[in-house]
């Protein structure tokens, strides 16, 4: 993997990390709990995804 491509990694798994933190910071203020569920499916989805880019990063 080249250090550009590295670089791409890294940058998205910020990003990931700081969505993550964003849909708990909304799913602990909201009221509804439709809202709270869809903040936990997504909290969810993108650990997931940050997940699946560490194990690439490790390969």
């Amino acid at each position: 993997m080249t250090t550009r491509e590295l670089g791409y990694l890294s940058d998205t798994l910020k990003n990931e990390q700081i969505i993550i933190k964003k849909y708990q910071e909304y799913g602990n203020v909201v009221q509804d709990q439709q809202l709270k569920t869809v903040c936990n499916d997504m909290i969810r989805k993108h650990q997931e995804h940050y997940t699946q880019l560490v194990q690439q990063l490790n390969s």
